[in-house]
């Protein structure tokens, strides 16, 4: 490959990305959704992090903005350890959370593109290809969803699977186990789940490149070389291990928090609770625009007219079967109940707690274009074929049956309900104009340098009208107008206090504006005792996993818990001194002092202070004593107070939280089964409760470490060769 054809793919991935250049200011949301886990996580953990960094000078290890707490260290989702999402810190709002998506989008597009280079493609088929993958409909659904850090993640995948295909199938030593174990522990990273979708892909395919190359030397002299196979276990082994040891920062901790969660009561229902339905299938010819991202499956009308033009072709049968057994297994795990080998896969380490077999369709669409990209090959090699007549109809005949098929559905409908949905008739005009091009390049009407960009251009403006039109782009005002009365009003109050809603009322991204802190919250991940704590003190029971605090059953955040009454008590102990709902709540103790719309604030005349000081006991019994001379930072809690008694912090007990009493480590004690307390004797006492949990230091060690042994590795390896 020539630096000109490098310099027009990086031009050519450039340009398909500008498409989004124009919101880069914007929070990206899925259509017709005041939903996004951009704003619900990824952006409060940014502002999080900002906040420390800038008014306290350190990185939070611990954060206190949502669930009254809890590990941020040990949260995948506080991208702390994604080195690349580190350069959104320096932005304000959503510019810098979308730059590292675009430039994801970017690294994704030409790994994708020298990938299929590797596989021997020509430059203008694997530029396509790019293109394919860098505007895949999946992809631009997850990034609408908000899920910046699996969009991330799968943008790595080609990488992982071009440093194989390098070595073809690994017979250059152990250099590509250590850049496999490099990237793979980067996408980990990234996003744990991910890894173990794209760790099973690198594995198979790993295997598939050993088994056609490595093992051609298999039998020698009629006895087999189990050197060669002891070889390839090791260095996989070497990969696994090293890209676990990249991961350490993150899954040391993680593998502490994970069975405290209520993630780890996740049964194999659960898991494949999200699976594609089989009636999403449809899909596939006609694009669900602005639909939920987890069934988004349209690969777009061209590549899926290759794809079939391909399959038809019996030579590719043989020299992608790997692609093609990728596609049917994948495919297969996608729809979850329906493949019986789910049930089983759902049991497995790591893939127990995936809980969304659905995202497998990333593999699946990417299996897709490679295979189109095959079918397309096979197209420009007809000229070159004596059975070039035959090959052109079969692969006519089999496009136009697939664009008969979906027509007929239009039309069918149409008659049926007297209209016919945008999305049908989009599908149908997009696939018959794809048609009619890939009719006029089969049969030679275009000529090679005209339709390659033709075909460029309508794969751009197909995936292009898709992605923007079911993208709906929220300004930094706009998003920052989400309970923001509530807000300014919180905000104003004195003291150290935390906000309940069981509404929603008050979203994440918002009190991470304006410095407050809830005791509700969304995250994956939920320490178990103080979800079981919560469900009593909501008012608001649980039947299985959610992701929220308190659970949302029926679809309708602002109304679902209307009937649940709180505890005002139990609240109280959590320092949640307001509750923002928008309906109308009838508990005692909680006194209505503002009203901003349809959203109610009351103030809960029973909470109690931050810390406090008791009687001697881990039970909270008789009289108390706020400490009124406080200061709470991300990883510690400064306090003065006069003893005799038990202080008691309104903070979550987690194992790493250790405490000085005047600059002597004492024992930290749990109280209500929840909280942090300290027994301090007579006389006025300096309290330090500080987070030092030893499972991120050696996380980050064995992660240091991985990178320092790599880095010796490759030095002394191309110093041995340049001798």
């Amino acid at each position: 490959m020539t630096k000109i054809q490098k310099v027009v793919a990086l031009l050519v991935f450039a340009l398909t990305l500008g498409l989004l250049f124009p919101y880069i200011n914007k929070f990206a949301y899925p259509l017709q959704s005041s939903y996004s886990d951009v704003t619900i996580s990824h952006y409060p953990n940014l502002v999080y992090l900002q906040q420390s960094l800038v008014t306290w000078k350190e990185i939070p290890l611990w954060s206190s903005s949502i669930l009254s707490g809890y590990p941020f260290s040990a949260n995948p989702l506080s991208g702390l350890w994604y080195p690349p999402l580190w350069v959104a810190v320096i932005f304000h709002g959503a510019t810098g959370l979308n730059l590292v998506v675009m430039l994801h989008l970017f690294l994704g597009s030409y790994g994708m593109f020298i990938f299929l280079r590797e596989e021997g493609f020509s430059f203008e088929v694997a530029l396509i290809g790019g293109v394919a993958f860098q505007m895949m409909p999946k992809v631009h659904a997850h990034y609408a969803a908000g899920h910046i850090t699996m969009v991330c993640a799968v943008m790595w995948t080609p990488w992982l699977l071009w440093v194989q295909k390098k070595s073809h199938g690994g017979r250059k030593g152990f250099d590509t186990a250590v850049l496999s174990g490099l990237v793979l522990g980067f996408i980990a990273l990234a996003d744990l789940r991910w890894a173990a979708y794209a760790g099973a892909l690198w594995f198979a395919y790993n295997a598939y490149l050993f088994g056609n190359a490595g093992l051609r030397d298999f039998r020698k002299n009629g006895e087999p070389q189990w050197k060669t196979i002891g070889q390839w276990c090791l260095r996989v082994c070497l990969a696994i291990l090293l890209a676990l040891a990249i991961t350490a920062p993150q899954l040391v901790p993680l593998l502490r928090y994970s069975p405290q969660t209520t993630r780890s009561l996740l049964t194999p229902a659960d898991n494949l609770a999200f699976a594609l339905p089989l009636e999403r299938l449809i899909n596939v010819l006609f694009p669900d625009i602005g639909g939920y991202a987890e069934w988004v499956i349209y690969p777009g009308a061209l590549m899926l007219i290759l794809f079939v033009g391909a399959l038809v072709d019996k030579s590719i049968w043989k020299k992608r079967s790997f692609w093609l057994v990728v596609f049917g297994v994948s495919g297969l795990y996608a729809i979850g109940h329906v493949f019986i080998l789910n049930r089983f896969v759902a049991r497995l380490p790591g893939f127990s707690l995936l809980r969304v077999p659905s995202r497998a369709v990333f593999i699946s669409n990417l299996a897709v274009i490679v295979i189109a990209c095959e079918g397309l090959a096979g197209i420009l090699r007809l000229p070159e074929t004596g059975l070039q007549t035959n090959r052109k109809k079969i692969k006519v005949l089999a496009a136009s049956a697939m664009v008969m098929i979906a027509v007929l559905l239009s039309t069918g409908l149409w008659i049926l309900v007297g209209e016919i949905p945008f999305e049908l008739m989009y599908g149908s005009i997009v696939l018959i104009l794809s048609f009619i091009l890939f009719v006029l390049f089969v049969q030679g009407k275009i000529k090679y340098h005209i339709g390659i960009p033709v075909l460029i251009a309508i794969l751009v403006l197909d995936l292009g009208t898709i992605n923007h039109c079911g993208t709906d782009y929220w300004s930094f005002t706009k998003a920052e107008k989400q309970g923001e009365d509530a807000a300014v009003y919180l905000s104003r109050q004195k003291g150290k206090f935390r906000v309940y809603s069981p509404s929603y009322s008050l979203p994440q991204h918002t009190a991470a504006l304006y410095g407050l802190e809830l005791a509700d919250g969304i995250d994956p991940l939920q320490l178990q005792v103080y979800a079981e704590y919560m469900q009593e003190a909501t008012g608001v029971s649980v039947p299985g996993y959610s992701v929220t605090i308190p659970a949302f059953q029926g679809g309708q955040i602002d109304r679902d818990n209307m009937g649940a009454v709180p505890s005002a008590e139990l609240l109280g102990k959590l320092n949640v001194r307001f509750v923002v709902a928008e309906f109308d709540i009838s508990a005692p103790a909680l006194l209505p002092v503002a009203r901003f719309g349809e959203t109610r604030i009351y103030e809960n005349l029973a909470a109690l202070p931050r810390m406090w000081i008791q009687s001697a006991g881990e039970i909270l019994d008789g009289e108390i004593l706020p400490v009124a001379d406080l200061v709470v930072e991300p990883n510690q809690i400064h306090a003065r107070a006069d003893g005799p008694g038990l202080v008691v912090a309104s903070e979550v007990m987690y194992k790493g939280w250790q405490v000085k009493v005047d600059g002597q480590p004492e024992k930290i004690q749990t109280v209500d089964g929840l909280f942090r307390g300290v027994e301090i004797p007579s006389g006025t006492h300096e309290i330090f409760f500080y987070y030092l949990p030893a499972d991120v230091y050696i996380g980050f060690g064995i992660g240091l470490a991985a990178w320092m042994i790599a880095g010796l590795y490759f030095f002394f390896s191309r110093r041995k060769q340049t001798v």
